[in-house]
């Protein structure tokens, strides 16, 4: 469906834009900037663990979608991926 479609990309593009948080921006402010470790922990704290964490989320989500619509359960998924969200 277009709800499910929507959910999927949306969680793509996120993931994609965490990512670029991690490998470019966070490791120009850490080797090229030479921000502290306590700085660099401020700017981005748990960030590699939201990102993990979405990563997982997205190839379950995409899974289901590629699953007969009869035997899809997006709403499971979001339950198991619960304390993700917990994460922000």
């Amino acid at each position: 469906t277009n709800i499910v479609k929507e959910i999927v990309e949306t969680e793509r593009a996120y993931s994609q834009q965490i990512q670029v948080l991690i490998f470019v921006f966070k490791a120009k402010l850490t080797f090229e900037l030479m921000l502290s470790p306590r700085a660099i922990g401020t700017l981005f704290s748990n960030i590699e663990s939201i990102y993990n964490a979405g990563l997982l989320f997205l190839a379950d989500i995409e899974k289901e979608k590629g699953l007969p619509i009869e035997q899809q359960r997006f709403g499971e998924k979001f339950l198991q991926h619960f304390h993700y969200f917990q994460l922000y």
